[in-house]
């Protein structure tokens, strides 16, 4: 995939040392900026199946497939628990990716509102992102760093949305306060 990214973007392409989950990364110019586009072997606490869940985005104009916002929160929330925090940034992370989570969620819903997803996918991805926050690893990392996961749920897009079946989620699949 480096070579195919390297092939098509031009810039310069470096390889990883054997033994890092980064392949390499290819450094290309976008007008004044250098963009850095990294490879990955594998990702800690997601299986291979998961890495190809991917969203397209546009950053500068480009289009570019990024890993889903789920699965980056529930890999970052991993790393929170298992690695050694010093020097890195796993748990500002997490908390970054709970609202990045959430706002992916709205634009779930939006798109399912507007008939674009159907409910019972928009009801996978919530499944999904209640699976990944009351994970064991979720909830030990939790306990260690205070993530604040009930931020993740867009309650007041969800909450009388009109969608029958996001609604039920809500009534029985997420434990509220009021």
């Amino acid at each position: 995939m480096l070579k195919e990214i390297h092939r098509i973007m031009g810039g310069e392409i470096r390889y990883s040392e054997p033994r890092t989950p980064v392949v390499g990364h290819v450094e290309i110019s976008i007008g004044k900026v250098v963009r850095r586009i990294e490879v990955l072997r594998d990702v800690k606490g997601l299986k291979q199946t998961e890495l190809v869940d991917t969203i397209e985005v546009v950053v500068d104009g480009l289009r570019v497939r990024v890993l889903a916002p789920i699965k980056v929160l529930k890999a970052k929330i991993c790393n929170a628990v298992t690695l050694d925090q010093d020097d890195r940034n796993d748990v500002n992370h997490v908390r970054i990716m709970i609202e990045c989570a959430c706002e992916f969620m709205r634009d779930v819903l939006a798109e399912t509102g507007e008939g674009r997803i159907t409910q019972r996918s928009a009801v996978n991805l919530l499944e999904e992102l209640r699976d990944t926050v009351s994970s064991p690893h979720a909830a030990k990392a939790a306990a260690m760093w205070d993530f604040a996961y009930d931020l993740v749920w867009p309650m007041d897009d969800m909450r009388g949305c009109g969608m029958q079946k996001i609604e039920r989620f809500v009534e029985h699949r997420l434990k509220t306060s009021d």
